[in-house]
C-alpha cells in the first residue's frame, strides 16, 4: 500500500483511519487517500491551511507542506482520535541532542523528551499539551494513546510506550482549559489545587491591584482589577505579538524581514544610517538593533528604549492602522472587559486593567490558541517564545545618535539590565543568567516566562 513512497528519502509512514502522516526528523506532513481513504495512492498531500483555516491540497509531492515543525527533533509519533473532546491527540518522541545521529551517542529507548499535541484535524492548527527535552523515564522507540483506553468523556487517556525499552503504561488526566467570556469565571483556590491562604500572602505582598488566572479561572484578585493603567514595558511583547500578525497576515514575510523599507516608507526623506541598514525586526525584539548605539545590528545588547520607540512607529505603519484599533481587530475573539488595550505613551503603550491583560497572558500560554480558534499558528510561540539574544553576546559599548528623532518609550538606549540568555522577542524567560547556575526566575519553574515594567511594578507572569 505504501511502496510508491519508497523513492522519498528519509520519510517513514503512519497509517491512520482516513490519514497517511510522514514525518522526518524535519517535519510532519499529512498525505489524504483516494476514494474515501479505501486506496492509499498518495493522491494529494497538504500545501498549507488558507484564512478559514481549511487545507489546501496538491498531487504534487515537491510542494508538499509540513503541518507542524520541528527542525532535527521529529521523531517517530503516535495519532489517534479523542472521541469524547472531537481531537485529534498526537504523541512524540523527542530525541535528544546526544543521539548518533546528532553527533552524539545517546538512545531514545534510555533518553530524550516527550511531546504531546492537539488538533481539531489532522492538518491542525496543532497546539501544544505537553513538553519536555528530557523525561524521567527514556521515552522508546514507539508510542501511542490506544482510541480503545480513552474515557467516553476523553479526559482520561493510557499512553502506551516501550519507555527504558520495556512495554511501559502511563494513565493522563487531562484538565480543560477555559476561556473567559464577557467576564472571568471564577473559582475558590482550593478547586484548583492552590492554596488560598499562600494565595493571600502573595496578594498581600504585592500590593496595588491583581488577578491570578489558573486553568482559566479567576481564582484571586485584589485591589481595583478593573482599574486600566499604564503597563510600561509590559507592553512590548504585545507589540511583537502584533508582530506575529503581520507575519500571518503577510505584512511580513517573516520577523527576519529588514526594517529599512519601512522607515523609509514612514519618514519620506530618511533613512537608517549605514551602520544600520542591515537592522531586521526581530532585532528588534530582542533589543540587538544597535539604533542609537554605535555599533551594527545584532553586534550588541542594549535594553533600548529608543529603538522601541522606533519599533512601535514601524508596526503603525505595517499593520496600517494605530496600535490600539491594530489590537482590538486581531483580539476581538478575547472579549476585554474594560475597554481599549493601547492608550498610553502617545497612544502605543498599553493601558489596559489586570484582568484584560490576563487574556493576553492566557492567549500567550495557549500559544495563540482561543477557546478552540488558533488566532495565530501555535509554531509561532514554539519558535519565538524562547532566548533569543545569545549569552555570549556583549553589551553596547558606545552611544550614537538618535538620527530619525523618534524619541524614547520611556527611557534610554542603555538600561542597565542584563538580557544575555534570558531574553526573547520581548519576553523575558526563566533561563540561566549568564556565567551563572541560577535562573531569571530561580523560585519558579523553568517555563515561566514574563513581561515586566518599570523594573517589577507591572508584571504579567505565565
Amino acid at each position: 500500500m505504501i511502496d510508491h513512497l519508497s523513492p522519498v528519502s528519509g520519510w517513514r509512514p503512519i497509517i491512520g483511519t482516513a490519514i497517511l502522516c510522514l514525518f522526518s526528523s524535519l517535519d510532519l506532513v499529512v498525505v489524504r487517500g483516494g476514494e474515501g481513504g479505501k486506496q492509499w495512492r498518495g493522491d494529494e498531500f497538504f500545501v498549507r491551511r488558507d484564512a478559514d483555516n481549511q487545507p489546501v491540497w496538491t498531487k504534487d509531492i515537491d510542494e508538499r507542506g509540513a503541518v507542524f515543525e520541528h527542525e532535527g527533533r521529529c521523531d517517530r509519533s503516535g495519532i489517534s482520535y479523542n472521541a469524547g473532546l472531537g481531537r485529534y491527540v498526537w504523541c512524540q518522541i523527542v530525541p535528544s541532542e546526544n543521539l548518533a545521529f546528532a553527533g552524539g551517542k545517546g538512545d531514545v529507548r534510555f533518553e530524550g523528551g516527550f511531546g504531546v499535541y492537539d488538533a481539531p484535524e489532522p492538518w491542525g492548527p496543532w497546539t501544544t499539551t505537553h513538553f519536555t527535552e528530557n523525561w524521567d523515564v527514556g521515552p522508546g522507540e514507539t508510542s501511542s494513546f490506544p482510541p480503545k483506553w480513552i474515557s467516553d468523556d476523553g479526559k482520561t487517556m493510557w499512553l502506551v510506550f516501550s519507555g527504558d525499552d520495556y512495554f511501559s503504561v502511563r494513565r493522563a488526566d487531562l484538565t480543560i482549559r477555559q476561556f473567559p467570556q464577557e467576564s472571568w469565571q471564577e473559582r475558590e483556590p482550593r478547586d484548583v489545587g492552590l492554596d488560598p491562604g499562600k494565595l493571600e500572602e502573595f496578594a498581600t505582598a504585592l500590593g496595588g491591584d491583581g488577578v491570578v488566572v489558573r486553568d482559566g479561572y479567576l481564582v484571586k484578585a485584589w485591589g481595583r482589577p478593573e482599574r486600566r493603567g499604564d503597563w510600561a514595558s509590559a507592553a512590548k511583547p504585545v507589540l511583537s505579538t502584533l508582530l506575529m500578525f503581520a507575519v500571518q497576515e503577510g505584512k511580513l514575510s517573516s520577523v527576519d524581514d529588514p526594517v529599512r523599507p519601512w522607515v523609509q516608507k514612514r519618514w519620506p526623506g530618511k533613512d537608517l544610517s549605514e551602520k544600520d541598514r542591515g537592522m531586521t525586526f526581530r532585532q528588534l525584539t530582542n533589543m540587538t538593533s544597535g539604533y542609537a548605539r554605535a555599533e551594527s545590528p545584532g553586534t550588541h545588547w542594549a535594553y533600548n528604549d529608543l529603538a522601541i520607540s522606533l519599533y512601535r512607529y514601524l508596526l503603525i505603519e505595517v499593520l496600517e492602522e494605530p496600535l490600539n484599533e491594530a489590537a482590538l481587530k486581531r483580539f476581538a475573539a478575547l472579549q476585554f472587559q474594560d475597554g481599549d488595550l493601547f492608550g498610553s505613551r502617545g497612544g502605543e503603550g498599553v493601558n489596559t486593567s489586570p484582568r484584560d491583560f490576563a487574556r493576553v497572558g492566557w492567549l500567550w500560554l495557549n500559544q495563540g490558541n482561543w477557546d478552540g480558534k488558533q488566532l495565530l499558528p501555535s509554531e509561532y510561540f514554539d519558535r519565538y517564545l524562547q532566548t533569543d539574544v545569545p549569552s555570549e553576546l556583549p553589551r553596547t559599548k558606545q552611544e550614537g545618535t538618535e538620527y530619525l528623532e523618534v524619541g524614547s518609550y520611556g527611557g534610554g538606549s542603555d538600561q542597565d539590565f542584563v538580557g544575555q540568555g534570558v531574553y526573547g522577542f520581548n519576553w523575558w524567560l526563566n533561563a540561566k543568567m549568564p556565567n551563572s547556575e541560577e535562573r531569571f526566575l530561580p523560585h519558579l519553574p523553568e517555563d515561566a516566562y514574563c513581561a515586566i515594567g518599570h523594573r517589577g511594578k507591572e508584571v504579567v507572569l505565565v
